[in-house]
């Protein structure tokens, strides 16, 4: 029976497919029509614990099919639209029929209330902060962020670049941020201190190393203060040229890699990303262009750098406000308590946002601070 997403959220229907548990979380396994099957994965940071398996009707272009969602008990208070949209934005679903707009209002009028418990602000740099279309930041969001700073509340850039990248956009001489989630999580600075570092294993490096050689596409591998490429195409170019970024220093890579890797970047399509993605263990990738896609542990994300900043002070979820516009915001704008995404955003992260500010050359970080009184005025 094709049910309403909210009648099937209220109505636990037990299991659908082959439940299963690994070192990453619950899983189902479902199998679609033909036999191919569709593993959906749920880390125990974002979304614990994760029974029971309740069942509800997708369209995944236009291709119906029966899919898992994990939604814990009421009681635990978690919100169920968060797991729903979690399996929304990671399987691209286009179309779901989301009878939610109203429990998503009335959670958005919660959180203007409870807006006296923020403390930090986690927030994005390309997109979101730092222009593209101008290639500033916004006097305004700098205004914003120094008053913020003026009444205690700290500010963290949470962004994909290392250190030395996020220096080149000089986003580092218009503010002092009090912190840096840096390389999508991999990397926490509090101050000048490196509270953090989850790095990817030197296996699963050169295994990334050789399918760039055999497919034929730039990786770009990420340390913690400088990267380097081993190939450069228009791929490559064109990527950088759009978010008006340098390729690093190219460089010959050699198996075994010889050096601690946090990132890496593989210039490609989907088609070639779907080729050696599941043979990368524990991996997951999130795409920021039709070229260019980050490929990270799956363990590893801005939430889990947000968790260890939140840990550090001894805050909770509910203290964190985090801003983003890209697919690799995902994860921190369901972490944080409170989540923006900016006019410019990307559907999916629009799709799960508390609230969807202007776009960045519309003075919409300001405004969206604005909108939480957190600041008096743009």
């Amino acid at each position: 029976m094709n049910l309403p997403v909210e009648e099937a959220l209220l109505q636990h229907e037990g299991l659908l497919g082959i439940p299963g548990e690994d070192d990453f979380g619950v899983f189902g396994d479902v199998f679609l029509d033909g036999g191919q099957k569709l593993r959906i994965t749920f880390a125990p940071l974002l979304l614990e614990p994760l029974h029971p398996f309740i069942k509800t009707r997708l369209d995944v272009k236009n291709m119906a099919f029966f899919g898992f969602i994990g939604i814990a008990e009421r009681v635990r208070g978690v919100d169920e639209r968060n797991v729903l949209i979690k399996f929304r934005v990671k399987h691209r679903v286009i179309a779901i029929n989301n009878s939610l707009s109203r429990r998503r209002c009335e959670r958005r009028e919660m959180k203007r209330e409870s807006t006296k418990d923020i403390k930090v602000i986690f927030t994005d740099i390309d997109g979101t902060l730092f222009s593209h279309v101008t290639n500033h930041v916004p006097e305004s969001a700098i205004r914003a962020i120094h008053e913020m700073q003026g009444k205690g509340i700290k500010v963290f850039l949470c962004s994909g670049r290392n250190y030395y990248l996020i220096r080149k956009t000089g986003l580092l001489d218009l503010i002092k941020p009090d912190g840096i989630v840096m390389m999508n999580g991999a990397a926490v600075a509090v101050g000048d201190v490196v509270i953090y570092k989850y790095a990817i294993p030197s296996n699963v490096v050169d295994s990334m190393i050789r399918f760039s050689y055999r497919l034929k596409f730039g990786l770009t591998l990420i340390e913690e203060n400088e990267g380097h490429i081993n190939y450069i195409d228009d791929r490559v170019i064109d990527a950088h040229a759009k978010y008006g970024t340098r390729f690093p220093q190219p460089r010959k890579f050699p198996i075994p890699y010889d050096r601690v890797v946090y990132q890496m970047i593989a210039f490609c399509d989907d088609f070639d990303e779907q080729l050696f993605l599941p043979h990368l263990k524990d991996c997951k990738a999130a795409r920021w262009d039709e070229y260019a896609v980050d490929i990270m542990p799956k363990d590893s994300d801005k939430a889990k750098g947000i968790l260890a900043a939140l840990e550090y002070y001894g805050w909770k979820q509910e203290n964190a406000m985090s801003l983003g516009d890209a697919n690799n915001d995902i994860e921190m704008l369901l972490f944080t308590g409170t989540s923006v995404a900016m006019g410019n955003a990307l559907p999916d992260a629009k799709a799960i946002a508390d609230y969807v500010t202007a776009d960045i050359d519309e003075d919409g970080w300001a405004k969206a601070m604005l909108h939480y009184g957190l600041i008096d005025k743009i």
